[in-house]
């Protein structure tokens, strides 16, 4: 019973499945020899190549819609196609499209074609007429031919848009890639992970810039025109327990300046780093996320920390307090802290990271002379009262304040003062106030016991007066006669 059901099962799903064959089958159209559908997004997707020209010319557009895509195997095992034209419009060859085409020779268009997938022209006179090495079809890098001999140079177009799918496949031994254009250009080809390992790990060299990019044990760097050395990222996502790295001043005899954002995000067994003098920029959650990193050493060349360069690390999560320091460096809050308060910075802090108190409510904040570096947006939107600067004017001036801190312009800035001082003209101020009450209410008090004083000294006298007036009246009263 078990048996007959699963025969029956797997017979309606073959039937289904003929069904969906023959509807789709149905919903093809036919245009010059084109067998083509209407994808979901509007665009034309040629599936089949039934005519009989030898120059195939792929149609920009049908009923005013843009040919995007052409499918697996649409042309393959034509004999009698020599030449072919590939719009403008099409961004994409997908597997095996052409193969078996064994006269086609000539392969023209292509201009932004971006990949092409495998064995889209084996087996045609085009790809076994090429030579050893790159084969290119329009500006889209295909294949790499023949085999890779070791310390082998690649030499790639400035042209080029984009570099397919195990392109580089086998090429292990690859030792330099040659681009013509410079390193923004190569950031804008579009390159394919799937078999191209070695393109992300290969020294490459901007012949036009003089630029380079290279990699080490540790990370891949890039070297600018001023021959000045950024660090990217690192080789592995996964590095050993309790790895160590300290970051070099110097590769090449050439300066490392900066670290690139998300350089070692997340990287799983980054335990502890430091970071040599002549760094001077760690970018943007360059090592966020990096779970077991519980040692931070930095450099005091260093100028600039990123907005959450550091979060979410061993170091972060097991700080004490809710303000999150790294030597000389404050980076902030650890949790958002919204309630209107004081901010005293602490001593000796040389910089304040970017986006470090972002949208803070603030009665008051405290800088130390020691700030040297307050990078951007590092007090954006920031609801500020007072700001009090324990140097002078001239002093401040000099601090590098990067853009995004308009909160710390104006007029509301004290000199020379600190929190500590701050305190004490308040205390004096109580004093001085105090002194007046108390003075007042000895005055007031003096004034009372005067006018008190005055008073009873005056009833006193009166009394006297009105004595002296009833002995006055008596001695005045005449004497009684005898009778």
């Amino acid at each position: 019973m078990g048996k007959r059901t699963a025969v029956l099962f797997i017979t309606v799903i073959f039937m289904l499945l003929e069904v969906s064959n023959i509807v789709c089958a149905d919903d093809y159209k036919t245009y010059n020899g084109f067998d083509y559908m209407i994808n979901l997004d509007g665009n034309i997707e040629i599936v089949r190549y039934s005519g009989n020209d030898e120059n195939v010319k792929i149609p920009d557009l049908i009923d005013g819609m843009t040919v995007k895509v052409i499918s697996i195997s649409a042309f393959s095992g034509n004999e009698k196609i020599k030449s072919v034209y590939i719009p403008e419009g099409i961004l994409k060859i997908e597997e095996g499209t052409f193969e078996g085409c064994i006269n086609l020779e000539k392969i023209t268009g292509a201009e932004n074609v971006l990949n092409i997938r495998g064995d889209a022209f084996e087996d045609t006179a085009f790809w076994n007429g090429q030579s050893d090495g790159l084969v290119y079809v329009g500006n889209c890098c295909y294949k790499y031919k023949g085999d890779i001999d070791e310390n082998t140079v690649a030499d790639i177009k400035k042209e080029t848009r984009g570099i397919s799918e195990n392109a580089f496949e086998g090429c292990e031994n690859l030792k330099k890639i040659n681009f013509e254009g410079s390193k923004d250009e190569w950031d804008s080809i579009n390159i394919e992970t799937q078999g191209n390992d070695v393109v992300f790990k290969v020294d490459i060299f901007f012949k036009e810039t003089g630029e380079a990019l290279c990699s080490n044990e540790s990370f891949r760097y890039f070297i600018d025109t001023r021959n000045e050395i950024t660090i990217l990222e690192a080789v592995t996502k996964n590095y050993p327990e309790k790895t160590k790295i300290i970051f070099p001043g110097r590769i090449e005899n050439k300066n490392v300046v900066c670290i690139e954002s998300g350089a070692f995000e997340s990287c799983v067994g980054l335990s502890e780093i430091g970071f040599e003098n002549g760094i001077k920029n760690i970018g943007e959650r360059a090592f966020a996320d990096c779970c077991d990193l519980r040692f931070v050493t930095l450099s005091d060349s260093l100028e600039v920390i990123g907005k959450d360069a550091f979060k979410n690390t061993s170091l972060y999560n097991n700080m004490s307090g809710n303000i999150f320091y790294i030597g000389k460096w404050c980076l902030g809050y650890k949790e958002d802290d919204s309630e209107s308060k004081d901010l005293k910075i602490q001593r000796n802090t040389v910089g304040i990271a970017s986006n470090a108190f972002y949208g803070i409510n603030a009665v008051n904040v405290f800088f130390p002379q020691t700030v040297m570096y307050i990078n951007h947006n590092a007090f954006g939107k920031a609801n500020v009262h007072g700001i009090f600067f324990e140097g002078s004017q001239k002093e401040w001036n000099r601090i590098s304040v990067a853009w995004g801190n308009e909160a710390l312009d104006g007029d509301n800035i004290s000199f020379n003062t600190t929190i500590e001082k701050r305190e004490e003209y308040i205390y004096k101020d109580l004093c001085v106030a105090l002194f007046f009450i108390i003075a007042f209410l000895v005055i007031a008090l003096f004034l009372c016991i005067s006018r008190i004083t005055v008073q009873k000294n005056e009833i006193l006298r009166l009394t006297v007066v009105i004595e002296k007036l009833k002995k006055r009246k008596a001695s005045a009263r005449p004497a009684n006669k005898p009778k």
